[in-house]
C-alpha cells in the first residue's frame, strides 16, 4: 500500500495565497467552490479599497478597466510582505514603478503621480518624529526634517486636473512635508529654493556651509538662505539641532 504524505502547514498557505491571488485561479483543496470564492472576493475587495483609499488620483486618470488589470497582475506576479495598510500601497507603488514599460498605453506621467500620491501617504501616516528642543539657527545647524522630502518630478502632479487632462509637464521641484497638525502639503519650489533645500539633505550643516554648497559661485546673497530657513524653520519643514561635527556629511549633488 502507497502511503500519501499530507503538505505541510506553511505548503497550504502558500498554495492558498497562490489561488486566491488569482482571480480565476483553482480552488484549493478542501474549501467548497462557494466559500472559496467568497472569501477570493472579500480578499480581492479589501486590496482594491486600500489601493484606492492611497491613489485616489492615479486611478481616476488611468480608468478603472486599467487600474483593475494593475490590481489583478500585482496579486499574481508580486510578493507583497504584509497585507497591512501600511505595506500594500508601498509595494503596488514599486510594483508599476519597476513594470511600468509592461503597460504601453498607460500615461507617461502616472509614476510621478504615483510616487508622489505614495510619498504623501507615507508622510501621513508616519510617526512623529522626537522633539529636538529649542536651537537657535544663528548657533546650531540645519538638515531637512524627518517630515519633509525634496522631489523633481517632470510633471506638476500636485496640481489637481480633470480627468481628460493631464499635470503640465515641466521640471517641478516639491517640497513635500507633514506639519504640527498631521497634514500634508507639497510646495513647488524655485530652482534656487531647491538647491538650498538639497543641500540639507544628507546631513545637518551650518547655514553659512548650506549656502555654500547650494550656490557655490554666490548666486544668491547669504540674507536670502538665511530669511528662507528661518522660515522653513518656523514652519517645521527643517530641523536646528546644537553642532555636532560628527555628523558632518559630504556634498549632495544640487538639482
Amino acid at each position: 500500500m502507497r502511503s500519501t504524505t499530507l503538505p505541510s502547514y506553511p505548503e497550504r498557505l502558500r498554495d492558498l495565497s497562490r489561488c486566491v491571488r488569482q482571480a480565476d485561479g483553482p480552488v484549493p483543496e478542501g474549501w467548497s467552490p462557494e466559500i472559496f470564492a467568497l472569501y477570493r472576493e472579500m480578499f480581492r475587495a479589501s486590496f482594491a479599497a486600500n489601493l484606492q483609499d492611497a491613489f485616489p488620483e492615479s486611478q481616476r486618470h488611468v480608468g478603472n478597466e486599467c487600474w483593475e488589470t494593475l490590481l489583478n497582475d500585482f496579486l499574481t506576479r508580486c510578493d507583497c510582505p504584509s497585507p497591512s495598510f501600511h505595506a500594500v500601497p508601498s509595494a503596488f507603488c514599486q510594483f508599476v514603478l519597476e513594470h511600468s514599460s509592461d503597460y504601453p498605453t498607460l500615461p507617461e506621467f502616472l509614476p510621478a503621480l504615483l510616487h508622489w500620491e505614495w510619498l504623501t501617504l507615507n508622510l501621513a501616516i508616519a510617526e512623529n518624529p522626537a522633539e529636538l528642543g529649542e536651537s537657535n539657527l544663528a548657533d546650531g545647524w540645519v538638515q531637512l526634517a524627518p517630515s519633509a522630502s525634496l522631489q523633481h518630478y517632470p510633471f506638476a502632479v500636485h496640481c489637481s486636473t480633470a480627468e481628460s487632462q493631464q499635470p503640465a509637464k515641466r521640471d517641478c521641484y516639491l517640497l513635500i512635508h507633514r506639519d504640527g497638525q498631521g497634514q500634508v502639503f507639497s510646495r513647488e519650489l524655485e530652482l534656487q529654493e531647491a538647491r538650498l533645500a538639497a543641500a540639507l539633505v544628507d546631513a545637518p550643516r551650518a547655514p553659512s556651509e548650506a549656502h555654500a554648497l547650494a550656490f557655490p559661485a554666490d548666486e544668491c546673497p547669504f540674507d536670502w538662505s538665511r530669511e528662507l530657513l528661518e522660515a522653513w524653520a518656523a514652519a517645521g519643514i527643517v530641523c536646528v539641532t546644537n553642532p555636532n561635527p560628527s555628523l558632518a556629511g559630504t556634498s549632495p549633488s544640487p538639482p
